[in-house]
């Protein structure tokens, strides 16, 4: 049984992460089969049908839209924890987490238009004191 090649859009600021954080340049690869997912099927054909999203390229074994949509928000969410854990240890060294989440950003070479500091932040504020999983701070 082989692995199909199947486009799937991301948000650019993602795109940008995947390339300079993950180093991502040919595929994705799905190295595990994906468990089923129970998505809206009404917000899975909007997230093929948006504007403005980079396709990036998975290989894996039956893609179809519920499960590249579950990879990508699965990639959000794994996006969010390393910013998250970026700006946690920053603020443990006394940097503002505003200030160290726009190095974040900066250093993912993602642009304002992609992805707002004050959304980014909204995010940290919203996260609370969550604790990062494989982090322990004393």
């Amino acid at each position: 049984m082989s692995k199909t090649k199947s486009k799937m859009p991301v948000e650019a600021y993602i795109y940008k992460w995947l390339v300079n954080r993950l180093g991502y340049r040919e595929h994705l690869e799905l190295t595990a089969r994906m468990p089923p997912v129970k998505h809206r099927p009404s917000a899975v054909y909007e997230h093929f049908k948006a504007e403005g999203m980079k396709e990036i390229t998975v290989l894996g074994y039956y893609p179809n839209r519920f499960k590249l949509y579950s990879l990508h928000q699965n990639l959000v969410s794994l996006f969010n924890q390393d910013m998250m854990a970026y700006t946690q240890n920053a603020v443990r060294l006394g940097l503002p987490a505003k200030t160290s989440i726009e190095d974040f950003l900066r250093s993912c070479k993602i642009d304002e238009q992609e992805l707002a500091i004050g959304t980014a932040y909204k995010r940290w504020q919203r996260q609370g004191k969550q604790e990062i999983p494989g982090l322990r701070i004393n």
